[in-house]
């Protein structure tokens, strides 16, 4: 291939420019910083790039009309909030805990006596403390709270139907047998 040869030179827009030969040859390849772009050899100003032709109508995230119409503008997502989690999971735990303990001391259960027990220990305190004989059945309510204070009353058959108050002195379940009315 015989060497290139330098054409005219463009005008220089611009007169404290020399005027520079223009060289009839592919501008080179851009391959990184300190050489000029392609479409750069020889000019003195830049191309400046073209844009693609616009649409005539307003992108799909844009309402029709002026500005200020339409839906309101998406918003911009909210910063996360790192140290409500950790408080709603501390409260979360602290709550299982309190739990935990509560459940394990019988804070949330309900004792309640054992009413054939009951039964046998009205008859037992009617014939042994009361002298009472011909002590004939004892019917006492089931599921009689374990409070201090609880009172119900039992219906015995002795010499008829009577019936016997009992009333709970203590939370280990221990109560009281009035006389029979």
């Amino acid at each position: 291939m015989p060497p290139p040869r330098p054409s005219a030179p463009f005008p220089s827009p611009h007169p404290s420019h020399p005027p520079q030969p223009q060289w009839e040859q592919q501008p080179p390849a851009y391959t990184g910083p300190g050489l000029p772009p392609p479409g750069w050899a020889g000019r003195t100003q830049p191309l400046m790039p073209v844009q693609p032709p616009q649409p005539h109508w307003p992108p799909p995230h844009q309402p029709y009309g002026p500005v200020g119409y339409g839906a309101p503008p998406p918003r911009a997502p909210r910063p996360r909030r790192r140290w409500a989690w950790w408080v709603g999971a501390t409260a979360a735990l602290l709550i299982a805990a309190v739990a935990a303990v509560g459940a394990a001391a019988g804070w949330f259960t309900t004792r309640y006596l054992d009413d054939v027990a009951v039964e046998a220990g009205v008859r037992e305190i009617l014939t042994e403390h009361y002298d009472l004989a011909d002590v004939g059945r004892v019917d006492c309510p089931p599921d009689e709270e374990i409070s201090p204070g609880n009172t119900f009353t039992c219906t015995v058959q002795l010499d008829g139907p009577k019936t016997v108050r009992v009333t709970v002195r203590d939370e280990r379940g221990t109560y009281i047998v009035g006389l029979p009315s």
